[in-house]
């Protein structure tokens, strides 16, 4: 079986306050042009389906019309959903019943028996052809119980060997079909393994924050002929293993990402069920552009920009000894009745910086919750070597915050 893997679409989310919906479409439809063209039978979705576990009717709407459209694509024989961090596994489980008649195959949190999460994929002929360990995001309420005043250091250890009894029991049974019927085994994950690369502000939450960079590739059977991971949004090998992949979001989630090639991977297996894997780019639906320099060089950089005649959204960054206090509006002017928009400002200015107007600061919008807490902390002289213990424990109480707040909306 010839297999897409894909993750990370996060439908409904904004780049700082634009909608991205028809970006959306647009890569949807392009999948759906992707599945024919490359003759596609399984379709692997590793997680972060929505932004929020509490996704738009526009977001929904998005999801559920793929899944009919790709589900009646000639080639598609199997679609298999894991639920990432950012999504409701309820949410996602709910219609599993009636999704599971067109072979699609929901797996939105760690189930009760774990036989479960194992999914023996058949052809049109009834053969079957390919094993799937469809493991999802592994929640702390899933995997550990809460042991009160537990220190990080036993958390993380218990996380970590959690992890690796999920995953080993998982394997274990895999194995044994996959011998029986004498076909490959493919595993799925949501989560952060040593070395991942990402970029500031693309919106990866730490899954755990004292194990972040401590999932090992030992965490995978070497029975695993393929490991198809979501959460990191770049699209990468993981420990140097070539069967072991990101394939990274579709869209760039920040300016760090702007120009960045985006792919969807493509899996064949050989008679010995090794992993041929093709990357495949995904076209760019919105451009995002960086400028940075003096006044002079951006109002010439947006001048060239502005000749382009397509929508471009920019990150601007003033660097430059010169004091500018009127500096978003001569650039707002420039770009007047042009298709560019300037949705970041940052200001470098290197003196004088009480002096600056409001208007060239930062805004709340521009920054995130924890970039906010590390300018509070430089703001309070607080000594380096207590800054990186405070940003750890303020990691904790912000994950621990998030999952309670998507416990009651589970609830409710």
């Amino acid at each position: 079986m010839r297999i897409l893997h894909t993750s990370d679409w996060h439908l409904g989310r904004s780049l700082l306050g634009k909608r991205r919906y028809p970006e959306f479409t647009q890569f949807l439809d392009w999948m759906l042009q992707c599945i024919d063209e490359q003759k596609i039978n399984v379709l692997i979705i590793a997680g972060d389906i929505f932004d929020t576990t509490t996704p738009s009717v526009t977001a929904q709407d998005q999801y559920y019309n793929f899944l009919a459209k790709a589900a009646t694509k000639a080639s598609c024989q199997h679609i298999v959903v894991i639920g990432g961090n950012h999504d409701s596994p309820n949410f996602l489980n709910a219609p599993g019943a009636i999704l599971k008649s067109l072979d699609i195959h929901v797996v939105g949190q760690a189930c009760e028996d774990l036989k479960d999460e194992v999914l023996v994929l058949k052809d049109e002929q009834n053969q079957v052809k390919l094993i799937v360990c469809a493991v999802p995001f592994l929640s702390d309420r899933d995997i550990r119980r809460y042991i009160p005043l537990e220190s990080l250091e036993d958390k993380d250890q218990r996380i970590i060997e959690a992890h690796h009894q999920h995953y080993q029991a998982v394997a274990e049974y895999a194995k044994q079909l996959a011998t029986q019927h004498n076909v490959p085994i493919v595993a799925t994950g949501h989560l952060f393994m040593t070395g991942g690369l990402t970029n500031d502000g693309d919106g990866v939450r730490d899954l755990y924050v004292g194990t972040l960079g401590q999932l090992k590739t030992d965490l995978f059977s070497t029975d695993f002929n393929y490991v198809a991971l979501g959460h990191i949004h770049q699209h990468q090998k993981v420990g140097g293993f070539n069967h072991i992949r990101y394939s990274g979001s579709p869209l760039a989630m920040c300016f760090a990402e702007a120009g960045r090639s985006k792919k969807v991977l493509i899996i064949d297996f050989n008679e010995h069920h090794e992993a041929d894997i093709n990357e495949l780019e995904v076209p760019s639906f919105q451009r995002l552009d960086k400028i940075s320099g003096n006044l002079t060089s951006l109002l010439s950089q947006l001048e060239a920009l502005k000749a382009l005649n397509e929508p471009i959204w920019l990150e601007v960054t003033y660097d430059s000894e010169e004091l500018q206090p009127n500096l978003r509006s001569l650039l707002q002017e420039c770009i007047k009745n042009s298709e560019v928009e300037i949705l970041k400002l940052i200001n470098h200015q290197r003196r004088n910086q009480r002096l600056q107007s409001e208007e060239s600061l930062e805004t709340l919008n521009e920054l995130s919750v924890e970039e906010v807490f590390k300018r509070l902390l430089e703001r309070q002289n607080i000594p380096e070597e207590q800054q990186s213990e405070l940003i750890k424990t303020y990691q904790e109480t912000i994950f621990r915050l998030h999952q309670e707040q998507e416990s009651t909306t589970e609830t409710v």
